[in-house]
């Protein structure tokens, strides 16, 4: 059994971080890698830290969440070292995501629902009485009126990455905005892609070594997710992403006639639309005929 634990608390990208950790030769031959989820899990619910993996910490990586910071930090022995890091989202090129209402946990295939991530244009159509033709149409054809002045949001967006990188000990926000046109960094609002998580995890690991001298050179390059992870960590879905905001911000790598993966197959961009909306339609006629029942 290892003597020293490294525990990795956030969300998501937090478990895929600790995933790609746990690969590594060099960083598993001096600790046990130990997620902590932040976050109520639908199905398996809130993650409790083992107090023997909380008295071998030697590092936390800590991703920062003001509503969820990590729940024990007095379990933790006094010498170990933290190092904060900040969640890798961007809203930007989903300006119209939005909860979806319509969205439930259907275990074991979607734990997060079908359509975690929804559309502020296609609820405003559904919820205002739209046919799924309708809806479909409209969002085709029309929803560019729905969107914001993307050169505020794009301000906005700026402003909100370098307010939480300051309350963190490594900074992402520069990276994301000097490359998000040229290369894609991200699947869906809250899910990076290979190229940007391989280089937060990167700087997590430079932080690290300032305070671990035997992480120092420790570093993760292409080769190692090309022979670790074939597939995208977390790429189980890519959102569309609308043409007028690809076209607006001059995605170099936008593909048009892309077809988005999609737990396991792909969509086009009409039929990602059309499935979620039909979901959504669906899921609306039920709320009305329960609502007029009671």
């Amino acid at each position: 059994m290892k003597t020293q634990t490294l525990i990795v608390y956030g969300n998501c990208q937090a478990e895929a971080i600790a995933a790609v950790l746990r690969r590594h030769p060099r960083i598993t031959a001096l600790f046990e890698i130990v997620y902590l989820r932040s976050f109520d899990h639908p199905t398996e619910g809130i993650a409790a830290l083992d107090d023997r993996d909380a008295e071998r910490c030697a590092m936390l990586f800590e991703q920062y969440d003001a509503n969820a910071p990590f729940p024990s930090p007095e379990k933790l022995p006094r010498q170990a070292h933290r190092v904060t890091f900040p969640a890798a989202d961007l809203h930007l090129l989903w300006p119209l995501g939005s909860v979806n209402p319509a969205n439930l946990p259907e275990p074991p295939r979607y734990p997060h629902g079908r359509f975690v991530y929804g559309d502020a244009a296609v609820i405003r159509q559904i919820q205002g009485g739209a046919t799924a033709e309708e809806a479909l149409a409209y969002y085709l054809e029309r929803s560019e009126q729905d969107l914001p002045p993307l050169d505020k949001f794009l301000r906005l967006e700026q402003a909100r990455l370098a307010q939480r990188d300051a309350r963190c000990d490594v900074k992402v926000s520069p990276l994301i905005f000097d490359r998000f046109q040229s290369e894609r960094l991200f699947w869906t609002i809250n899910h990076p892609t290979h190229a940007l998580l391989r280089e937060l995890i990167n700087a997590i690991l430079a932080k690290a070594a300032s305070l671990e001298p035997r992480l120092a050179r420790v570093r993760l390059d292409n080769e190692y997710f090309k022979k670790h992870f074939a597939s995208e960590v977390l790429g189980a879905i890519a959102v569309p992403i609308h043409p007028k905001v690809a076209e607006y911000f001059v995605l170099s790598w936008y593909d048009p006639n892309e077809r988005w993966t999609y737990y396991g197959d792909t969509r086009t961009y009409e039929a990602y639309f059309r499935e979620m909306i039909e979901y959504g339609v669906a899921a609306e006629r039920a709320r009305r005929v329960e609502t007029a029942s009671q």
